[in-house]
């Protein structure tokens, strides 16, 4: 029996552990998601303290396990509500009353800490025979008022209620509060003939069971895809408001913005906007700030940096007219007078052998006029041909806006980090192609209404990414088109990532090396 449980409690640490992992490496930094990172603590330390119990052999070592395992006992229950409160309410805020919540905890741990003194946490503290006294059952009923009124303000949050699956992620959370009080009323009525407590048990399982909420609900804005790592890197400052809160928001944000992350509501940040024309002074006119709203009580909130774009946009320019229109000028000219002269030369006959024809009545002139012309059509078509080659954009970012630019059924942003050059010119049409491609298949089969796209020029690599905002899949096929993207990029030594999920949109992430 020692052993099974053993192995229970060393997988349910193992479990929290894990779920701990996700919460801060993919989980915002709020304030609710510190106090459920701190329930998560108290039940690794119930659970390591029942652990200790199993090896214990004297009653010392029992009271230093008592004393870590309420550690956890008698805070999980505050922590939980004050959770609970945090996430339900508007401003992400604790409640005033917490010093009192705080209070009672801390009153608990000491009554325990210090009971040989006056034996009211334990009536009786012997070597495998423990009896509860006074202050036990009144945490045990604190802890239960707390558990139950926290899950009741979860169930009945605007933020949970938004979702679409609302009803499951709300059993869940229910289930996640009724599981350890179940297992608490059996270990105090006496069923199992068991010194250990298994109600350590019941909270593990309330935490995978809010991980599995947080995973398939986003229960606590954790962002799985990688669209995240996307966005991080991206020289725009990006922020995403859900209902009245701040959820997301990429460094780039406060950089341009020049101050330090912080957590912000809505109105903290429709304030911000009203004062940053005295703020920023002379760097307002070079700020770009752009409003998307797709649903959900969601807006997505885009800031562009766009002084550097008119800095380059300007030596671009300059560049343009001092090297390449000239070369392009001086081309079309020897082009147009190559259309002019094959033109000009074969009109002028057809229409001597045409005078021929009509005076002697020929049928050789007609048949002569007939084999000119077919020359002349030739060489006139050989002749646009080079024109438009000549038309054709030599540089990436000139490809991409020309395609791009045909676009009308959904709306295109393009954005480019790093500067163009003609070094990566080689892969204009690998990456021509791949945009035109996913460009087609957004049409066709996304009902997307936005599609981004991404280009990193870096020292030794290009980087591309186009990710709309339609339906998406659950299971990618690679079918012909997919296929197709995969085998130019790999051909071209580079590398192809898709990325989807039901309702999240398609990514294609594209990485090709310079050689």
């Amino acid at each position: 029996m020692e052993m099974l449980l053993g192995s229970f409690y060393l997988i349910v640490i193992g479990c929290v552990i894990v779920s701990m992992a996700v919460l801060i490496l993919k989980g915002r930094r709020t304030g609710y998601n510190r106090f459920w990172a701190g329930c998560q603590a108290c039940t690794i330390l119930w659970c390591f303290s029942q652990l200790l119990l199993l090896l214990g052999r004297t009653v010392a070592q029992q009271r230093i396990a008592y004393l870590i395992g309420n550690s956890g006992i008698c805070f999980i229950g505050c922590l939980w509500l004050m959770f609970a409160y945090s996430y339900s309410s508007p401003s992400h805020k604790l409640p005033k009353w917490w010093p009192v919540l705080a209070t009672i905890s801390v009153f608990h741990l000491l009554c325990m800490a210090t009971n040989p003194l006056h034996h009211l946490y334990y009536s009786e503290f012997a070597w495998r025979q423990v009896v509860h006294g006074l202050f036990f059952y009144t945490n045990v009923i604190y802890s239960y008022i707390c558990v139950v009124t926290g899950a009741v303000m979860l169930c009945l949050s605007e933020e949970i209620n938004r979702d679409k699956n609302s009803g499951r992620a709300k059993g869940m959370i229910a289930l996640a509060a009724v599981v350890p009080l179940v297992m608490n009323l059996i270990q105090l009525s006496g069923i199992l003939p068991s010194s250990y407590d298994i109600t350590a048990l019941g909270f593990g399982v309330s935490t995978i069971l809010v991980l599995l909420a947080t995973i398939r609900y986003r229960f606590l804005d954790v962002n799985i895809l990688a669209f995240e790592s996307i966005i991080h890197a991206l020289a725009d400052g990006v922020a995403v408001f859900v209902a009245d809160k701040m959820t997301y928001s990429n460094p780039a944000f406060w950089e341009i913005l020049q101050r330090k992350e912080q957590q912000m509501s809505r109105e903290d940040w429709e304030t911000l906007l009203g004062e940053l024309p005295d703020q920023m002074g002379d760097r307002i006119p070079h700020l770009e700030i752009q409003t998307y709203e797709p649903g959900d009580k969601m807006t997505i909130y885009v800031l562009k940096d766009v002084s550097e774009y008119y800095a380059l946009l300007k030596k671009e320019k300059e560049l343009s007219v001092s090297r390449e229109q000239y070369a392009l000028a001086r081309d079309r000219n020897r082009i147009a007078q190559q259309v002019h002269d094959t033109t000009g030369h074969t009109l002028v006959m057809i229409q001597s052998l045409l005078k021929l024809a009509l005076l002697e009545g020929g049928r050789e002139h007609i048949e002569q006029a007939r084999v000119l012309a077919q020359s002349g059509l030739k060489e006139l078509r050989e002749s646009i041909n080079q024109l438009r080659e000549e038309e054709k954009a030599p540089l990436i970012t000139q490809a991409i806006m020309q395609l791009t630019g045909q676009v009308k059924e959904i709306e295109v942003e393009v954005t480019v980090q790093g500067e163009d050059a003609e070094k990566y010119s080689y892969l204009t049409r690998v990456i021509y192609d791949t945009l035109r491609e996913t460009i087609t298949n957004c049409l066709k089969y996304a009902d997307a209404h936005r599609l981004e796209v991404v280009v990193r020029f870096l020292p030794d690599k290009l980087e591309l990414m186009m990710a709309d905002d339609g339906i998406g899949c659950g299971r990618i096929a690679e079918n012909n088109g997919l296929r197709g993207i995969r085998e130019r990029i790999e051909a071209a030594n580079g590398t192809v990532r898709f990325l989807s999920g039901e309702g999240e949109g398609f990514m294609t992430r594209v990485i090709l090396p310079l050689t």
